[in-house]
């Protein structure tokens, strides 16, 4: 599905799309955009699965326009511990600034916890990134009545969300923000070109 493709078939009045920023885009956000005529996103990758429930739930009182919400596909053994403990130069900056850090029990939250939200609490969009889901997960979406996009940075992650089923994919160069939601090779044959 094309950009404009999608316009048509969610009835925008205009082929943008926000960008879903974790940490930074909320409910408000997201209504404030589909009120413009573009695709709201939701960035809820950093958010509990209750959280994304509510946030879902302000969004659909505040808007009946489509938008979308995003999730980061981790694997579950990069969500249950932190790898390392906090390197002494950023505790030290931290100390520099009288600034006591609070960090969560776990690095991350449970993706399928967070997806489940999608099936129980469905919404007209989602979209992911640094990973893929499977088929069965793209046809539990599907029979919700939501489209699902894909995020990539190579050809072969292109095919891969192709593969299973993906009504779109955001093709994503290097200067997306200082980093790239790419999961299969990172040495690989990046659509860094896109960008120009």
């Amino acid at each position: 599905m094309t950009i404009l493709s999608l316009q048509s078939h969610l009835a925008l009045s205009t082929p943008i799309a926000q960008a879903p920023m974790a940490g930074a885009s909320n409910a408000d956000f997201v209504v404030g955009a589909c009120r413009l005529g573009v695709l709201g996103s939701l960035g809820a990758g950093m958010m509990s699965s209750a959280q994304i429930h509510d946030e879902i739930n302000k969004i659909k009182a505040g808007t009946d326009k489509p938008f979308n919400v995003n999730l980061m596909i981790l694997d579950k053994s990069l969500t249950q511990t932190y790898s390392q403990t906090m390197p002494d130069w950023l505790d030290n900056f931290y100390q520099t600034l009288g600034v006591t850090p609070v960090l969560d029990d776990k690095p991350a939250h449970d993706f399928a916890e967070q997806f489940a939200v999608l099936l129980d609490n469905p919404v007209p969009v989602a979209s992911f990134t640094f990973g893929i889901l499977n088929l069965p997960q793209v046809d539990a979406l599907h029979a919700v009545g939501t489209l699902v996009i894909g995020t990539a940075n190579t050809v072969a992650e292109v095919l891969a969300w192709q593969d299973v089923g993906a009504d779109g994919v955001v093709v994503q160069g290097v200067g997306a923000g200082g980093h790239q939601g790419g999961w299969l090779c990172e040495q690989g044959d990046r659509l860094s070109t896109l960008e120009r």
